[in-house]
């Protein structure tokens, strides 16, 4: 079985694994052969792990803080392949409703019609659509969100209507690591000092979030069940991000972990009768093996 490594301590390479070891082609010094020292985790106890590293998670948080609605645009990309981009189109009751923003009774919201620089928004649609690459626009620039409510079915107020401009970031794409075909899956990630790489944008003021998920599966020996740990790190926009062990902490040898990178923009904003969130957010999600153990041969 042959697999594409593309980042070990920052090289890219090629892993061959055969009985001789594993062979790292390095693009900037000689070929060189290791063996992966692969740790059995007979030891590891399973546990649960929820944490944001310390740092400046800024607008991001406002996400968090509960609305009646959230209409927004999202672009996605599953793994390191080079494959189109896929967009979905959110409009309607928010999933998060509990906060001092929110003010609406009980009851059943009204319906809202809502738009992007004038393309009208469906409810968790995903494209391609007749609009897909007018939305698929509206990424990297200014946009005008708008939106009108259908009078209140408990209320005898008239509905809200609205208008927001708000930036939306580049659609995100890896640059580093990547893969061309299905052999190049999965990348080995070093604990130490691991890097990515991606298209950066510098109008994003909000910064880069970059979270580790590890469910239990292991890629040698039996999954570890009960076993959960996820973390979540802001960097700047800027191109590239070095990760620390912070972020594997309980995370054993050769596990098979994802990665999600994801930059966005939100806004909360409060009208006469409801609350909105505005979302233009993207992200790229791809999964890799947990090396922590290598000796050379």
């Amino acid at each position: 079985m042959k697999r594409v490594v593309y980042f070990i301590l920052g090289l890219v390479g090629v892993l061959s694994c055969t009985d001789k070891g594993t062979t790292i082609l390095n693009n900037c010094e000689e070929e060189r052969v290791i063996s992966l020292s692969i740790s059995k985790n007979k030891d590891y106890q399973p546990h649960i792990i929820n944490e944001a590293i310390m740092g400046n998670y800024g607008n991001y948080l406002k996400y968090f803080e509960g609305t009646d609605y959230e209409i927004g645009i999202s672009s996605s990309k599953d793994g390191l392949l080079p494959r189109g981009t896929s967009i979905s189109c959110i409009s309607g009751p928010s999933q998060i409703k509990k906060s001092s923003l929110t003010r609406s009774a009980e009851g059943e919201l009204p319906v809202i019609r809502s738009f992007v620089d004038g393309l009208e928004l469906s409810r968790n649609n995903l494209l391609p659509t007749r609009n897909s690459n007018g939305i698929m626009d509206c990424f990297g620039k200014t946009v005008t969100f708008s939106f009108k409510s259908e009078n209140s079915p408990t209320r005898s107020s008239e509905g809200d209507s609205g208008e927001v401009d708000m930036y939306v970031p580049k659609a995100i794409e890896l640059l580093f690591p990547y893969a061309k075909t299905q052999e190049d899956l999965f990348p080995l990630c070093y604990y130490k000092d691991f890097i990515i790489r991606w298209n950066k944008d510098e109008k994003n003021e909000n910064g880069v979030l970059v979270m580790i998920d590890w469910n239990g599966s292991m890629i040698l020996g039996d999954d570890i069940s009960g076993a959960h740990v996820c973390r979540i790190a802001v960097f700047p926009d800027n191109g590239e991000a070095r990760l620390t062990e912070r972020l594997f902490e309980g995370i054993p040898d050769t596990a098979k972990c994802e990665l999600l990178l994801m930059r966005g923009n939100v806004d909360n904003i409060e009208q006469e009768n409801y609350s909105y969130k505005l979302v233009g957010e993207t992200h790229q999600l791809f999964s890799f093996i947990l090396i922590r153990e290598i000796e050379e041969v």
